[in-house]
């Protein structure tokens, strides 16, 4: 009995852990969200209909990204327009073309029988809805960005794309947990 009871409390522990990793993954979701006014909202826990992926159209297929491959998504279209053109970066620098449904103006908040698509999130206010007609931009950021740093000048780099030096040439290199011991690490200033 006492070994049930072991291990009962076992998978309930294991249980626990999970779904905290699982909060815990969805509050490392980050973003900058600029609106077509050009206010800046610093989002945590950020969400596109209740997922950590952004979906859009390219032409005849649809595409769905994870957000942890984005590095910024633009809305180039105009606020009342029912779909507007995107432009969107990934992390390793490539950028995607597509369109994305964003409701339009006098709809009175709904778009072909479903609510208006929204990014929610949580700020230090409370929580953030906002829809995707009113966007401007979206800039992600990430937890665990890759730093190199420059073997000459002792620079670092948490931008995603560089491989050389801007400042002097040399070839950047993945920065170890510790650096090497008489370096002196300075951050870019870029």
């Amino acid at each position: 009995m006492k070994r049930y009871a072991v291990l009962g409390i076992l998978l309930g522990l294991l249980l626990v852990f999970s779904v905290s990793g699982l909060w815990a993954e969805s509050e490392g979701i980050r973003a900058t969200i600029i609106d077509r006014a050009g206010t800046r909202f610093e989002v945590s826990s950020l969400q596109h209909r209740e997922h950590d992926t952004f979906s859009f159209s390219r032409g005849t297929e649809w595409k769905t990204l994870k957000f942890r491959r984005i590095k910024k998504i633009e809305f180039l279209g105009g606020g009342s327009d029912e779909e507007s053109p995107i432009r969107i970066t990934l992390l390793d620098g490539k950028t995607l073309a597509g369109t994305v449904r964003v409701g339009g103006a006098g709809l009175g908040g709904y778009t072909y029988g479903t609510s208006l698509p929204t990014f929610t999130g949580k700020t230090n206010l409370g929580k953030f809805v906002i829809s995707l007609k009113d966007i401007k931009e979206v800039i992600f950021r990430h937890e665990k960005q890759a730093v190199k740093i420059c073997p000459t000048c002792g620079r670092l780099f948490e931008q995603e794309g560089y491989r050389y030096c801007p400042y002097d040439g040399a070839k950047l290199e993945a920065v170890a947990e510790e650096p090497a011991q008489g370096k002196t690490l300075q951050p870019s200033k870029e």
